[in-house]
Order: structure tokens, then C-alpha cells, then sequence
């Protein structure tokens, strides 16, 4: 069973307490319903609520109870969603004719923003925003599916966290590396050319330690300092051995 059958089958055994609730509900489903297994789930819906085929079911606006019956209704009747766990996607398909308006202003008047698309003829409302989707679950009374939801959005927000500390390190890794194998080469540059014993003694240091050190990002590095140096006075001296380079490279 997909995420979203889940989803319906949780609202599916709500039992609204209250007529003007399942009238509400039931006036949603009959007018998002299409062909097949939503009408199949409406006639079936009637029967559990005990509904008489002769009453008109109505939608009272002015309750709280009755317009999250109305999006328990819509998602039952043109809802569907994405498993989670994959992407942050609900939508309802809605058929010909339908308010598509009444119901956005609905939707927006409980914090959602749908977005719209044509489909097929059809218009689709869609979210894809976490919190708002996880705020339908809540209002439409798909409180363990909302549980589901909720922890799935926890396990990928960890996964997306740990991927990005991941690449971060790695960018870093890869930055000290490049850093590191230009200096290597300045060095080598004052070393063949007038050698290390003619730089003055903090750079001359600074030159040593990254030979000795070559894989150590500078804030390592200036650790091994004696005194110690800050990640800025390492980046200095080696500044500095870069324009000495860089001018023996020059007069080459």
C-alpha cells in the first residue's frame, strides 16, 4: 500500500461526531470525487455514516469542524501524496467544473499556498512545502500518518545535514590540498634558488613546518609553531613566501 492509500485509509475510519460534519464531508467528496475508486469509496462512505441518499449533504463555512471535514473529504475523494521519505509532494486533482478558487481561499485561510497546474484538462492544486503538507495531514485528522510524515522528514533533513557536512569537509579537504601544493612548490622555488637559509627566521620556519607538515590545514600547521600562530599569521608568512617565489620565478 503507497504512502498516500495509507493516508486514505486512516481519514477513511474517522467517524464524524456531528451531522453538519459529515455533511460537510460528504459535500466535498461528492464534488472532488471522479469516475472509479473515489466514487466507489463515496458510496461506501454513505453507508458508514449512515447517510440517506435522499438528503443533501451541506457545507457550513463558518465552522472550524466543518472545513476540516471539507479537506478530509477533498483529500479522500483527489488527494494524493508522495512518500516522503522520497520527495515533499501533495496534490488534488480536481475535476471539470470544480471551484478551484473556493477551495484555494479555503487552503490559504489555514496558512497554505498551493500552487496550481493544468493537467489533462484538469487543474491540480499541489504543495510542496514540508510544514504545510504536515499541517493538511494535522487538519484533516491524519494524525498517524502525520507521525509517519514528521519522522521521515526528520531521517532526510539528518541525511541532507550529514551530506552537506560531507561536502563542506570535502571542499575543505580538497582546498588545503591545492593551498598546500602551491606552497610546496614557492618553497622549492627559494630552496633551488637562494635557499631556505636566506629567508628571515619566521618564514623560514613557516617553510620547514609545511615541509615537514605537508598535508596539515594552516590552522594545524600554526600549532606547530614555536610560538604557536593563529591561522591568519600562518596565512601571512606564506603570503610572503609566495611574492619571494614568485619574484625568483620572475628573474629566472
Amino acid at each position: 500500500m503507497s504512502f498516500s492509500e495509507e493516508v486514505k485509509q486512516e481519514l477513511f475510519e474517522i467517524l464524524p461526531k456531528y451531522r453538519h460534519c459529515k455533511g460537510a464531508e460528504l459535500a466535498s467528496f461528492q464534488l472532488f470525487c471522479t469516475k472509479g475508486k473515489s466514487r466507489e469509496r463515496l458510496e461506501k462512505r454513505k453507508a458508514i455514516l449512515k447517510w440517506k441518499d435522499g438528503d443533501v449533504p451541506g457545507f457550513d463555512e463558518t465552522r472550524d469542524c466543518c472545513r476540516r471535514a471539507y479537506l478530509r473529504g477533498l483529500f479522500l475523494a483527489a488527494g494524493t501524496m508522495t512518500d516522503p521519505a522520497k520527495a515533499y509532494h501533495l496534490e488534488f486533482s480536481l475535476p471539470d467544473g470544480a471551484d478551484e478558487e473556493g477551495l484555494r481561499r479555503l487552503l490559504v485561510s489555514y496558512g497554505l499556498h498551493p500552487g496550481s497546474v493544468k493537467r489533462k484538462n484538469h487543474t491540480v492544486l499541489y504543495l510542496k512545502d514540508g510544514e504545510e503538507i504536515a499541517d493538511l495531514l494535522n487538519l484533516c485528522g491524519a494524525h498517524q500518518a502525520l507521525m509517519a510524515f514528521e519522522n521521515a522528514r526528520i531521517l532526510r533533513d539528518m541525511r541532507n545535514s550529514l551530506n552537506r557536512r560531507v561536502n563542506c569537509e570535502t571542499a575543505n579537504l580538497e582546498k588545503t590540498a591545492s593551498a598546500s601544493v602551491k606552497q610546496l612548490k614557492d618553497i622549492e622555488i627559494i630552496e633551488n634558488s637562494i635557499g631556505l637559509s636566506s629567508l628571515a627566521a619566521p618564514l623560514r620556519e613557516a617553510a620547514e613546518k609545511r615541509l615537514e607538515n605537508p598535508e596539515l590545514p594552516m590552522t594545524e600547521l600554526g600549532k606547530l609553531f614555536s610560538p604557536p600562530v593563529g591561522k591568519s599569521g600562518v596565512s601571512h608568512r606564506m603570503q610572503k613566501i609566495a611574492d619571494i617565489a614568485e619574484k625568483l620565478s620572475g628573474n629566472a
